[in-house]
């Protein structure tokens, strides 16, 4: 058997202002329901389909493509991922590997396939009526919308395709600041083989034979330095939450039990910081 593989953008999500994407929207199009928080969705010739009056930001709609309609408009892809690099939001991307490889027996032998996201530690394994494994998904099915997640299945089960068919799919579905990685990976010319295999990170035989000769790249070295400060901060926020905040609520039942001021004398060593920090940010 000849070995197999294709990459493809399977799913493009990204919000932006109307005016800069009309060149997207065909004339001929199609009203369909709209998605939470739209008050109105349009699918259009070209297969695009776009959600507009949101409460929140009137100014912009939400571009969503599918597999199919990201292999109908491969030829403006690259541009269309330039323009949203520089003027849109984007939301979520998914890329996906299918190779007529075995990967569910990878999948199979290995439970802790994927290494290099923490996210993706969460391992559920579906079978069919046979029992037979059809798609190991790797990390949390109830946060994906946050979180995200990767899976490989069985392609040929999927589309009820004869029993002797090998067709095989790996892929990732990267939310927020993953899919931002992913899309600066991208636009700075890496391949979509080394975009995948930087976030599922597999070391395996059959799995390397698969996907030939893709390499994994540090992923922080693709984020903005906004990125990297936003997971700074959520960082101490976690730490602020989780481990300051229920001891300074200690200190000010403390003080309403006692009649101190602790909790005030807090608060205006934090104004004396803060006070400081402007300070220095004026001075550079």
């Amino acid at each position: 058997m000849t070995l197999t593989t294709s990459y493809n953008i399977d799913y493009l999500q990204f919000s932006a202002n109307d005016k800069k994407y009309r060149w997207l929207c065909t004339d001929d199009y199609d009203v369909i329901n709209p998605l939470p928080y739209y008050t109105q969705g349009m699918r259009y010739d070209n297969g695009i389909r776009v959600y507009t009056g949101n409460v929140r930001s009137l100014d912009k709609s939400l571009y969503v493509l599918d597999g199919q309609t990201c292999v109908r408009n491969q030829d403006i892809l690259p541009g269309l991922l330039q323009a949203v690099a520089k003027t849109g939001n984007i939301s979520r991307m998914d890329i996906a590997m299918t190779s007529n490889a075995n990967l569910i027996s990878v999948a199979y032998d290995n439970p802790d396939l994927v290494q290099v996201r923490d996210k993706w530690r969460d391992v559920t394994a579906i079978c069919g009526a046979d029992y037979a494994l059809e798609t190991v998904y790797y990390g949390s099915l109830k946060r994906r919308g946050r979180s995200g997640l990767a899976r490989i299945y069985d392609k040929a089960r999927e589309l009820g395709l004869d029993a002797s068919i090998n067709l095989y799919r790996a892929e990732i579905e990267l939310r927020r600041d993953d899919a931002r990685i992913a899309l600066a990976m991208i636009n700075k010319g890496v391949s979509l083989a080394d975009v995948l295999a930087s976030f599922f990170g597999v070391a395996h035989p059959k799995w390397q034979s698969a996907a030939g000769s893709a390499r994994p790249h540090k992923l922080s070295d693709y984020a903005s330095s906004q990125m990297r400060d936003d997971v700074e901060i959520r960082r101490w926020m976690w730490w602020l939450l989780e481990q300051v905040a229920p001891t300074i609520a200690k200190v000010k039942y403390y003080d309403h039990m006692t009649g101190q001021s602790n909790y005030d004398r807090l608060m205006r060593a934090v104004e004396t910081k803060l006070r400081a920090i402007k300070q220095k940010n004026i001075i550079k």
